[in-house]
């Protein structure tokens, strides 16, 4: 176990166990932090679901972490204060305003200095604290870390566990288009979905990765004791059963928790994707229903769906 600072933080706060969520994307993170935040011994951060720290350190692309802090970024002081201060919740909406502002500087911060002690990140990771036991932050692009980054996450406590979000991969990819394309994140030159050299370039090439989970189970295996990591499946995770076996897995009584409505539905997808996108999606990912099938005893009902195509289209091609 490292020496750091936040190692020092989570020893004075009497910390028992540090934990991560790694996604994947468009599979339930967000239902899951919150989830997680019901429970009285469990804390997680409340101004900021994702908090992107992990990925400046072993993450392919530069800045990414400060790129999303810039969308998230406070746009300055409302434009009519006076009408505030004036309003029953005035000075209680201004406090809210300038607490939200603190945590999104302090949140910059530990994204721009290269923290070899990790202090500036705990006190954003702690910034609410209030003397839960286990504490987490659920960040799905962590899925994407290199060994290096899962060895120093690892190294931040005595006790550190890791929770992987597992999506059929063709749903996944098709909610992730139609999530980020109904909410004008897709630029217009990237929504030709069915052009050819879609799924090996850009954005298409971005997404299939996401649904490549073989990639980060190798990866954070090859580092990580597999008994310190959790998987769950998207499709099932909201089961009483998968909530009981979560909870013994950070050692929390399963009692404590409030399961929350189903959050972040995909808005109707503006630009459809054909079938034969969807047959491509599915024979690009096949080498990721291979290592599923053989990692995991059972999977949930749209994954074997989508094994049963894939083995009737390879035996049609014969």
């Amino acid at each position: 176990m490292a020496n750091s600072g936040l190692t020092k933080m989570f020893q004075q706060r009497g910390v028992r166990t540090l934990f991560f969520g790694l996604g994947a994307q468009r599979s339930g993170s967000t239902w899951l932090h919150r989830l997680l935040s019901s429970h009285p011994d469990i804390y997680v951060p409340e101004q900021q679901k994702e908090l992107h720290y992990w990925s400046k350190w072993s993450f392919p692309y530069s800045e990414t972490g400060l790129n999303i802090f810039e969308r998230q970024r406070p746009t300055g002081i409302p434009r009519n204060l006076l009408s505030a201060l004036l309003r029953k919740d005035g000075i209680q909406q201004r406090r809210k305003t300038i607490v939200r502002g603190e945590f999104l500087e302090a949140w910059r911060v530990s994204l721009s200095d290269r923290d070899n002690t990790h202090s500036h990140y705990g006190r954003v990771l702690l910034s609410n604290w209030s003397k839960e036991r286990v504490v987490g932050e659920i960040t799905p692009l962590y899925a994407l870390i290199d060994e290096s980054g899962f060895r120093e996450m690892d190294a931040q406590h005595s006790d550190v566990r890791f929770i992987y979000i597992l999506r059929d991969p063709v749903d996944r990819f098709k909610s992730a288009i139609s999530y980020f394309a109904a909410r004008d994140l897709i630029k217009a030159q990237d929504r030709m979905f069915d052009k050819d050299g879609f799924l090996t370039t850009g954005i298409g090439k971005e997404y299939l990765r996401h649904s490549q989970y073989e990639r980060t189970i190798q990866v954070l295996e090859a580092v990580i004791d597999p008994a310190k990591v959790h998987y769950c499946f998207f499709e099932t995770m909201r089961l009483e059963r998968e909530v009981e076996r979560l909870c013994e897995f950070l050692s929390v009584d399963p009692s404590g928790v409030t399961l929350p409505a189903k959050v972040n539905a995909s808005k109707q997808l503006r630009v459809p994707i054909s079938e034969e996108l969807v047959g491509e999606v599915r024979q690009a990912l096949a080498s990721t229903y291979s290592f599923c099938s053989a990692k995991f005893e059972e999977l949930p009902g749209a994954w074997r769906d989508n094994i049963i195509k894939l083995q009737s289209g390879a035996t049609a091609a014969r």
